[in-house]
């Protein structure tokens, strides 16, 4: 839905000033005299709100590659990942909750172990 409001803004069928909107009127945090009520029904309703913006009835599941026993894995060499580590650039914490310098100051450790484990995942498909 995200992609589809950015192509054709115009056309979008629910944009963010929409959602909020939704929102502010079941908190009724815009009214002068809103008392919030946190009441199931209105979470409920809320809930509602955003689980139906949240689907996509067009969505199927995708189908698992089945890749032929003849192919060989692709390898990738200790000084590809070590190259990769040197160059990392300064971004936030991934779901490692390492920064990006403990791995790029620490290659010469991580390299081996990394280098391993990614041949092993791309000669199982795990």
């Amino acid at each position: 839905m995200i992609s589809k409001n950015r192509r054709t803004p115009a056309k979008a069928p629910v944009g963010s000033r929409e959602w909020w909107k939704n929102v502010d009127n079941l908190l009724q945090r815009r009214s002068i005299s809103a008392n919030v009520i946190l009441d199931t029904k209105s979470l409920e309703e809320l809930n509602d709100f955003f689980a139906d913006l949240c689907t996509d009835d067009a969505y199927t599941k995708p189908v698992p590659a089945i890749a032929d026993k003849s192919l060989e894995a692709p390898q990738i060499s200790e000084r590809y990942v070590w190259n990769c580590l040197q160059r990392l650039k300064k971004t936030a914490m991934g779901p490692d909750l390492k920064p990006f310098w403990i791995w790029r100051d620490h290659a010469e450790i991580f390299t081996s172990v990394i280098h391993k484990i990614s041949n092993v995942s791309l000669k199982t498909g795990k």
